[in-house]
This record gives structure tokens, C-alpha cells and sequence, in this order.
């Protein structure tokens, strides 16, 4: 690949986590949920909830729920946490690495 694509691809890879990091950082709009875990609507804060206690949201998502359902990815106190491209990259890294090592032990 020469240097003039390996750079068009950066900035697409880039501006796509920008977006993903926009998306994070609007606490108004949009609100990320633990995919692993099943929610109900509550009409009170108008706003999906974790079911307590929790259930798996599928039962192919059952024995990583035992271990992930107390990951809250829409923890209000991280409002003032600005989140970017770079926070993205470094995030999927670790959770890389650790599925990489889970992989390495189950083998």
C-alpha cells in the first residue's frame, strides 16, 4: 500500500472513531447499554434499566453475563469525561488483549 492510501485509510479509521466517540460523549441523546444483559423500559426516568436482578438479554450471552452484568456503560458521573478517538483506540486495545488472553487459557 503506498503512503498516499495507508494515510486516506488512518483518517477514515479516524474519523470513524470520532464518531463513535461523539456518540459516547452526548449523555442528552444517546444512551450505551450492556448488550449482554437484558433491560426494561422504566416509565418513572423514562429510560431503559438494567432488570434486577439481572437476566442474560440472550442465552448465547448467558455464561458472559455471569461475569459482565455489572459493567455499566452509562455511568452519569463520566459526563465530564470527554471522550475521543484515541480513548477509543486504547479502549478496544485493552479489551483486546484481555479476550486474546481468555482465548490463550481456553485453548
Amino acid at each position: 500500500m503506498d503512503a498516499r492510501k495507508s494515510v486516506g485509510v488512518q483518517a477514515e479509521v479516524a474519523n470513524a472513531l470520532s464518531c463513535l466517540a461523539a456518540l459516547y460523549n452526548d449523555y442528552e441523546d444517546f444512551t450505551p447499554q450492556n448488550a449482554t444483559v437484558a433491560y426494561v423500559y422504566d416509565s418513572i426516568m423514562q429510560t431503559a434499566v438494567k432488570k434486577n436482578p439481572y437476566e442474560p438479554s440472550e442465552d448465547e450471552w448467558a455464561d458472559l453475563a455471569i461475569h459482565t452484568h455489572d459493567i455499566e456503560p452509562t455511568n452519569l458521573s463520566r459526563r465530564s469525561v470527554v471522550r475521543d478517538s484515541a480513548w477509543i483506540k486504547s479502549t478496544w486495545n485493552d479489551v483486546r488483549r484481555y479476550l486474546h488472553a481468555v482465548f490463550v487459557m481456553y485453548n
